[in-house]
Parts: C-alpha cells; structure tokens; sequence
C-alpha cells in the first residue's frame, strides 16, 4: 500500500532464505501491489514462480487480480489468456470476476463484449450489484446511450440496489455529457434524500457541467 517496494523484496528474499514458499494468497497480495503501479514484469516473473514452485491457483480472487491488472492496462488477450485458464481449471467467477471484466471493457466501449459477459452473470445465476450498475452506467453513458442507462437505473430500483455516491456521480456525468439539466437537478435532488456526500468527483462534474 505504501509502494514500498524494496521492502516487498527483503521480504521475499528473507522468506526464499528461510525455505518458506509463497502461498496462493500471498502471491495475490504481491499481484495487487505489483498491479496497482503497473509493474507489469514482476507480475509476469511472479506467475512464472509459481509455476516454478508448483503453486497451483485454486481461488477466483488470484485471477481477479490478474485480470484488473491487465484489464486496466488494455491489454485483453491476456484477459481472455486468463479467463481460458479460469475455465481449464474448473475455478468458478464470482461477481468481482465479471464487475472487473466490465469495468475494464465498459471504459474502452467495447459494448458488445460488456453485453455478453451481462448474459453470462444471467446464465450462472450472479446478480448484479451496486458496483456492476456503476460500471455499466458509466460504459453505456460514455457510449450516449441515454436509454440504456435509464433502464439500468430502473432495474436497480426493481432489484432493490441503492445507488452509492459513484453511481450518483456517473449519472450526473452522463447526464452533463448530453446537456440535460433536468436530469442533472433531478440526480442531485436524489442524491440529498438518500443522505449522500458529493465528493471531489461529483463537485468537478457539476462544477464542469455548470460552467
């Protein structure tokens, strides 16, 4: 979390030393801080590692991990390099695994991808959750498609999913996108009554939107 690397590397070194050999759930922490500063190549010596090691993967979360990892870096043949893997493995996505996968295609508009992986929560049964929404709202909103979004936000409201702060915010962006003031005033007026505080996102899309 600090980005303290070299400390990360002592420790490695000093578990390696002592003949301790990394678990699935230490690799993943190692994948999630290596990731978050896009340190591509040690996730990549990392895997080959475990392979070394003979760590099998057993969990979704370790795959999750890799694919936000390149997901977010657009690099989708190792997404999908991953996701075949999930499959051989038999290792089951979760609703983390598909809110990623989403979130990472949504945010280069590629729709026809996120509508597919929308029927595949259907068909294993996951339901979509505030996260999902948010996502999706924000891919289908950058893409104009105003009709979409209300529809995702009747559905939440159908499935009882209360909208968060990002939700709010990625509702008034849409909204500041297509320059319609009514529903910017409407999304605020609803955004007081469900008692939630604006943050730096939500002031600079308004402020945006306003000026």
């Amino acid at each position: 979390k600090h980005g303290d690397f070299q400390t990360v590397k002592q420790l490695r070194d000093e578990m390696y030393h002592r003949g301790i050999v990394p678990d699935e759930v230490i690799y993943v922490t190692l994948f999630e801080c290596y990731g978050k500063k896009g340190l591509i190549n040690e996730v990549a010596d990392l895997r080959q590692e475990m392979v070394k090691f003979g760590v099998r993967p057993r969990e979704i979360r370790l795959f999750n991990a890799l694919i936000d990892i390149y997901g977010k870096r657009g690099e989708f043949d190792a997404v999908e390099d991953i996701r075949k893997e999930i499959e051989v493995l038999n290792i089951q996505p979760n609703v983390v695994t598909y809110n990623t996968l989403i979130d990472c295609y949504g945010k280069k508009g590629k729709i026809e991808t996120v509508e597919k992986l929308r029927e595949e929560m259907k068909h294993r049964n996951l339901s979509h959750n505030v996260f999902t929404y948010s996502s999706l709202i924000s891919c289908y909103g950058k893409n104009g498609d105003e009709t979409t979004v209300t529809k995702l936000r009747k559905e939440m409201q159908e499935n009882n999913v209360a909208s968060n702060e990002v939700v709010f915010s990625t509702l008034i962006d849409c909204a500041r996108k297509t320059s319609n003031y009514k529903e910017v005033t409407r999304v605020r007026e609803e955004m007081k009554k469900a008692a939630l505080k604006p943050s730096i996102v939500t002031f600079n899309t308004l402020i945006n939107f306003y000026g």
